[in-house]
């Protein structure tokens, strides 16, 4: 008994010793630091002509043992980087050649530079607009991901129920709703609207609504729903509806009664959520200005209505581009005169949004 119990006490003292090995183990390799890299810009964007070269430059930053670079998409085939493998240790450039073939056809390609490092992996979109040798020199602007849309509906503010109205020669019982708005609710704010249920009444004298100490309604009704418009410049930050009921004229011995079921105040609003950037030519290149580009990819819209693009208030493009996954839009313009300080400006019709990425803008001239 006494040999197989120390057999036992051995080989449990084994099995912790190895325990305790894997738990230090784990905590070493936890405790390692982990791969980090930061890769600018995040997105690359080339105008080139058939038969060309264009190139483009990936800054990388932090550590990583082991950074690959591979080109997917349309420009698979025509990248080649100054080096596609590397340990990262500190500040790296990597310079990106992209040669375009003679045969293909004038329109935008896009791809994406694949980079894994250490189990990881980031994604660099990039698109490339192939031309005619229109103009020799090129300005592209990244305006990035962004959504626009225009927005209506209404919100009811206040309310309040059962409750009644009484007036006669001795006794004068109305009812008072305040109803506060949000100072940020007005830019959008179009009109307002009160909303009355009449659930029962005498119909012995006059139903009077006041909206800020100015009488709106004023007349004899029976059961039923009245709606009283507002309009918008009526509308205070704090706004006093009071409801009272009239004299009963000639029946003096009666009082005018109106039981109200419900008292609603609420707005009607209206707004465009836009997008708008500026961009700074020089002198050369407005002079020599031969075309531009807007370039996005639609990845979501809501809505039927149009996408609207104006460059220094003159309309580029109104209409619903096509979903696209992956894919990109352009829009062309030739005919707008440009500044050295520029505003481009995306928005959308009633009851549309649209989710665009990827967004650039590239300005073409030549430079002779």
């Amino acid at each position: 008994m006494e040999k197989s119990q120390a057999k036992i006490d051995e080989f449990a003292f084994i099995l912790l010793a190895g325990l305790l090995f894997i738990i230090i183990l784990t905590v070493a390799w936890s405790s390692l630091p982990k791969p980090t890299l930061e890769v600018s810009p995040e997105f690359i964007s080339l105008v080139a002509v058939r038969g060309s070269t264009a190139k483009a430059t990936l800054f990388f930053n932090g550590s990583a043992s082991n950074v690959t670079l591979k080109a997917k998409g349309d420009i698979a085939n025509w990248v080649k980087f100054s080096k596609n493998q590397f340990p990262l240790a500190q500040a790296t450039e990597i310079t990106l050649t992209f040669y375009i073939p003679y045969s293909i056809e004038f329109g935008t390609y896009s791809g994406n530079i694949e980079i894994e490092f250490d189990g990881e992996k980031k994604t660099i979109p990039v698109t490339l607009d192939v031309v005619e040798r229109e103009a020799e020199s090129y300005r592209s602007f990244n305006l990035g991901d962004f959504s626009v849309s225009y927005f209506s509906g209404k919100e009811i503010l206040a309310s309040k129920s059962d409750f009644e109205v009484v007036k006669g020669y001795f006794v004068d019982y109305p009812s008072t709703l305040v109803a506060p708005i949000d100072e940020e609710m007005f830019p959008i704010l179009k009109s307002g609207f009160i909303s009355l249920m009449i659930e029962e009444t005498n119909s012995a004298g006059n139903l009077a609504v006041k909206f800020n100490d100015e009488i709106i309604f004023d007349e004899k009704t029976g059961a039923g729903e009245i709606k009283i418009p507002i309009e918008k410049e009526k509308i205070k930050s704090s706004n006093v509806i009071k409801v009272e009921a009239g004299l009963p004229g000639w029946k003096f011995w009666m009082n005018t009664v109106y039981k109200v079921k419900s008292l609603e105040f609420g707005i009607n609003y209206e707004g465009i959520n836009f997008k708008q950037s500026t961009f700074s030519l020089k002198q050369e290149e407005i002079d020599n200005f031969k075309w531009g580009k807007v370039i996005f990819q639609l990845k979501n819209r809501t809505g039927e209505g149009n996408l609207i693009i104006k460059i220094n208030g003159e309309e580029v493009y109104r209409g619903v581009p096509e979903v696209s996954v992956g894919g990109l839009f352009g829009v062309y313009f030739s005919e707008i005169p440009l500044n050295k300080t520029n505003e481009i400006l995306f928005s959308a019709e009633k009851a549309s949004t649209y989710e665009l990425g990827r967004v650039t803008l590239t300005i073409a001239y030549s430079s002779y």
